[in-house]
């Protein structure tokens, strides 16, 4: 058995080879995914190519509530997707403690935790570090909100 991509993942990995190739340069991407249609291995494919190519060094994934910091922590251990992907990535889940990564590709955080973060982790950390930045069901994040103004 075999991991098969959908189109948006086949159409994200193409995106992420031209800028692995140096013909085109990453800045953003939107993808608009369908709930159940797969948008969990986006990140997991994103990751694995930028950080495997030297282009990133780590990734952060925010998420909207607690339990997709789990989802998100599993779905980088998954031993079908590591296998199929020939990946060995994984990454914390996190609440703005210091050193959120912790010595991984990276960390799960979520939006609330992110406008708490008084401290600035966060900020240092993508100071320290070239990180992939993913957030997710970010029509959560209203304008002007403590957690627009958090991400900025």
């Amino acid at each position: 058995m075999s991991l098969q991509l959908r189109k948006h993942q086949k159409e994200l990995v193409e995106a992420i080879s031209k800028v692995t190739s140096g013909s085109n340069q990453a800045a953003g991407l939107v993808i608009n995914v369908t709930p159940g249609g797969g948008k969990s291995l986006n990140p997991i494919l994103t990751a694995h190519e930028f950080i495997n190519n030297g282009q990133a060094d780590k990734i952060c994934w925010v998420v909207p509530r607690s339990n997709l910091q789990s989802q998100a922590a599993e779905a980088f251990a998954d031993p079908f997707i590591r296998s199929s992907l020939g990946h060995s990535l994984d990454i914390q889940e996190s609440t703005n403690e210091a050193d959120p990564s912790r010595g991984t590709a990276g960390y799960v955080t979520t939006y609330q935790a992110l406008g708490r973060d008084s401290a600035g982790i966060n900020a240092f950390e993508f100071q320290r570090h070239r990180y992939i930045l993913v957030l997710d069901e970010i029509h959560h994040v209203a304008e002007g909100s403590i957690w627009h103004k958090a991400l900025i």
